[in-house]
């Protein structure tokens, strides 16, 4: 049967997290490379879990690298070629050696750079000398922090630690992803010398067990609204509730910001929590299945689906890419940390900056390069995530 044969009868399955369900790039890829792709979209917890046990239900997964480590000793994924990768050579360094603008990136928690090879399509390890295997195709990355709305809060946040701080007390929510959240909370514990900790992003059970106790006294005197998995859940917080402080991903500030929302989104003197995301293809893919898998992850590449990522707020794996696709003003806006000289609107062709706004926190160099720690998978996560469903949920 020819790869055309294939995608009539059996479109590509593709998993991803619930901010990276965007209809549109799945509506032009298909256009452009005559596939029919079949999008799911899944929480953080959920993608973990169907990827982990039930690899034959999808063919690609969109993961993000605090993932990689949970997911690759199940044997569900397959180690990606570089060289076929058509853009290999144009990803971010970030990726690649673990730098932004030539400085090394933060160690704690997660980076991409130290999940991002495998040693062979089959291998098992992560991390090691061997460069001919991704474990994931980078996409996107980006540095997370807290987004406040100006006419609700009694002051502009500064810090983590302002998470935790009795004057924004009802007006606070938090991330019900523990792999997320603990990294949050740690830092906020730290800004505020709660808590001491050797590693960050590799607590020990005692260290997650004083942070968590934090948040459990913070929830009975009711300085949290309540817990969101779904960046929608976020927003509507914003919007319709009594939450005026919260960390924020990319599509949420963005929707908010197109609503009109007193929005200010940018880093804290602690450093922001790093993140990134890429596809990840299914051990059991071969033949022409999998070429198409891999025609979709160039295609992604290519640059219409950086730009559309873009305008969210997220930077591309492969900005040369995408700048072709943005204009000057847009590429000026959002990597180079530049005044728009138009105004800024959303993939969606929503406004969301005046002309004459900047980019909180500047350009792509100065918000990645204050990274301070990465979402990450402790070597205690089983009893993080066992702990945490029964003190928060409790």
């Amino acid at each position: 049967m020819n790869q055309e044969a294939t995608n009539r009868s059996s479109p590509l399955r593709i998993l991803v997290t619930t901010p990276s369900a965007h209809p549109p790039i799945v509506q032009r890829a298909s256009a452009d490379l005559g596939l029919v792709i079949e999008m799911s979209a899944l929480d953080s917890q959920e993608i973990v879990r169907r990827t982990r046990d039930d690899p034959a239900s999808f063919d690609l997964v969109q993961l993000e690298y605090w993932m990689v480590k949970e997911v690759w000793p199940s044997g569900a994924l397959q180690g990606i070629p570089a060289r076929r990768l058509s853009r290999y050579d144009d990803l971010l360094p970030l990726f690649t050696e673990g730098t932004v603008d030539g400085r090394a990136v933060a160690r704690a928690g997660t980076p991409p750079h130290s999940v991002q090879f495998v040693d062979g399509e089959r291998g098992r390890t992560l991390g090691g000398d061997a460069r001919d295997h991704l474990s994931l195709a980078p996409t996107i990355c980006n540095s997370d922090t807290l987004g406040w709305l100006a006419d609700r809060v009694p002051r502009e946040a500064t810090s983590w630690g302002d998470l935790l701080d009795p004057a924004f007390r009802g007006l606070v929510a938090l991330a019900d992803i523990p792999s997320v959240a603990i990294v949050e909370a740690a830092l906020a514990c730290s800004a505020r010398s709660l808590v001491t900790y050797s590693d960050l992003g590799d607590m020990t059970r005692a260290e997650i067990d004083a942070t968590l106790a934090v948040l459990v006294e913070a929830r009975r005197n009711g300085q949290f609204h309540g817990l969101w998995r779904r960046y929608e859940e976020s927003v509507a917080f914003m919007t319709s509730g009594p939450v005026a402080l919260q960390s924020l991903w990319p599509p949420a500030a963005s929707a908010l910001s197109a609503q009109g929302a007193p929005l200010r989104y940018r880093p804290l003197r602690e450093g922001a929590r790093g993140w990134a995301g890429g596809f990840a293809l299914a051990a059991h893919l071969a033949g022409a299945r999998r070429d198409a898998a891999l025609s979709y992850i160039d295609w992604y590449h290519s640059g219409w689906a950086g730009a559309y990522l873009s305008r969210q707020g997220y930077y591309s794996a492969v900005p040369i890419t995408a700048r072709g696709c943005l204009s000057e003003d847009e590429w000026g806006f959002w990597y180079d940390g530049a005044c728009a000289r138009e105004d800024v609107l959303d993939p969606t062709g929503r406004l969301m900056h005046r002309a004459g706004a900047a980019r909180e926190g500047g350009a792509y160099g100065r918000r990645m390069g204050e990274v301070s720690c990465w979402s990450s998978r402790m070597r205690e996560d089983p009893y993080l995530q066992q702990q945490w469903q029964a003190l928060m949920h409790g």
